[in-house]
Formats: C-alpha cells, structure tokens, sequence
C-alpha cells in the first residue's frame, strides 16, 4: 500500500484543512475508517476499507481465572532474566517482547498489546505472527489497525482483537488537553485518576480508553488493572540505558525511542501514579529487572524466587 499516493495526500489535506488543529490526530484514517459508538462513547463497531473487523469486546476477558499476569517488555534485561518460574501465570507480551516467546516452548501468549504506528510498520512481521494465533487477544488501536489491514490480508488475523483508544486521542474527536483531563477526572464517574501538578493520568476504565503514559508498558498495566489481576510482574522493563538495541535488536536494527527524553518528566511520573493506584486497589507489583530506572518506590525490584507464594 502507498501511504504517499497524490489521492490519499490530497484526502488528507481536505481533512486537515476542513478541521480544527485538535482533530489533526485522525487525518490519516479518514474516510478509510468508518467508526459506530455505544452511547456511552466507547467503540461499537469499526469497519476499514469497506470490510468490518470482528471486534472482542474487553469486558469479555475480565476477572480472569489466574490473578497472575508477566507484563514481558523488550530491554536488554531479558537476555539475563530467568522467566521459568513464571510458567502458570497469563503472559502478556508488548511490541517486540514476543521475541522472548521462543526460549520458553512450554509457554503460550495470553495477550499482546500494540498501540505504536511506527512499531507497526517497521516491524510488521512480528505483528503479523501474533495476529496468527487465535488463542491471543491482542489490545491495539483503531490508527494501527488501519496500518495492519493494509498490510496484511483481513483473512490472515484470526487473533482476538480489542480496540483500545488514547483518551486524550479520540478517534474523530477532538484531542484533550491536560487541562481538560484534569477537569473530567473530577467528575464522579470518570474513573480517570489525574495528578494535578505533574499532569499524568491513569484510567479505571479501558472502554473510555488509556492513558499513554509514554510507553506501551504503561497501558498493559491499565490493562491489568481493569481486567482484574492481582499481582503484576514486569520484566525487560529497564527504563535506562535508552540508546541500548532491545534485546532482539543490534545496533544496526535498533528503532529509536523517545524515552529517554520523556523519562524523568512524564514516564516516571507516570508509573509512580500506576504504583499508588495499584496499592489502593491491593494490587501486587514486583519488577523483575534489578537494574531497572524504575526503582523500588514504584514496584521492588526482585527475582522470581525471592516473591512471596509464587
């Protein structure tokens, strides 16, 4: 497919210019997607192209049997990261840390989540093996499956698919500001946690959508949270080091990434809201990464074999 067509250019720029700035987020989906809301805002149907995609709904996988969740993320930590202990809770997987899968063949993915475009359409061959497998639900948003059907033949995704939106990033509505995240998070039934001073924010309820939070890592622990763990374990989550090649990476192959510049300012801030949430709701969290920039005061920093009950 052509992203760059003189067509889909000249349909972008009547979107652009017939629209505030504010809706600018959705210029490169429309008229391509075609979209159908519940009443209470949340993604009823979505169709791409013509052709309807066979949506899961999210609260058909909440309260799961196994409170235990592996939230498996892609640092260089994983390459010195024993998971074997791991093998009876749900594995979640994000972006490229299904790169992992292979080292444990008694292990089977419970759920991916993919919400970054650029991940996408660099590597698409990683998106497409889990999109194989209709045992996984996989979390993504309606802007990266527009890259996938394009992509990818519509018959070849046989996985279950959930599609999530950014809450400050509507499909077709207008981007939200943190000014106006903090005014909907004091409505009562926002189930939207806003920290006023450093203007990062977690939601309560993934149909209403996620917050970014500035990594991918960040929404699957939303994801968690509503589904209904109760004991979160995080590994490849490094969080230093940025300029590193993943560990599926060389350096020759390595993606950039803005974490580094994001860092101190929004991504930490953010998981430390995560933490105190988790907490509230007595939610265990435990980072499987000693070295991680993530230190103890979000979630301790330990071995499998040094939690307790596992």
């Amino acid at each position: 497919m052509n992203h760059a067509s003189p067509f889909r250019s000249l349909i972008k720029q009547v979107y652009r210019y017939s629209r505030a700035r504010t809706y600018r987020h959705s210029e490169k989906i429309w008229p391509y997607v075609k979209i159908k809301r519940h009443e209470n805002g949340s993604l009823q149907e979505v169709s791409i192209h013509g052709k309807p995609l066979p949506i899961a709904h999210i609260d058909r996988f909440k309260n799961p049997v196994c409170k235990d969740l592996l939230i498996l993320a892609s640092g260089p930590s994983i390459n010195q990261t024993n998971l074997s202990e791991l093998n009876e809770v749900h594995w979640c997987a994000v972006n490229g840390a299904v790169n992992a899968l292979p080292r444990y063949a008694d292990k089977s993915l419970n759920y991916y989540v993919v919400v970054d475009q650029g991940f996408v359409l660099n590597r698409i061959e990683m998106v497409a093996e889990v999109l194989k497998n209709p045992d996984v639900v996989v979390f993504t948003n309606v802007f990266c499956m527009h890259l996938i059907v394009g992509l990818l033949a519509l018959e070849n995704i046989k996985a279950q698919l959930v599609l999530l939106e950014d809450r400050q990033l509507p499909v077709y509505g207008c981007k939200m500001s943190a000014a106006q995240m903090r005014l909907q998070s004091q409505q009562v039934d926002a189930a939207l946690h806003w920290h006023e001073t450093l203007d990062v924010g977690f939601s309560l309820d993934l149909k209403r959508g996620y917050i970014s939070g500035g990594t991918v890592v960040y929404i699957a622990l939303q994801i968690a949270c509503y589904l209904g763990y109760q004991k979160v374990y995080l590994a490849g989550v490094d969080m230093k080091n940025f300029q590193q090649p993943r560990f599926y990476e060389t350096a020759a192959t390595r993606l950039d990434t803005k974490l580094d510049l994001e860092f101190e300012t929004f991504v930490y801030p953010s998981f430390a809201l995560a933490a105190d949430i988790y907490r509230q709701n007595n939610i265990e969290g435990y980072n499987l990464c000693l070295d991680s920039g993530l230190d103890d005061a979000i979630f301790p920093r330990t071995v499998c074999h040094h939690i307790p009950s596992l």
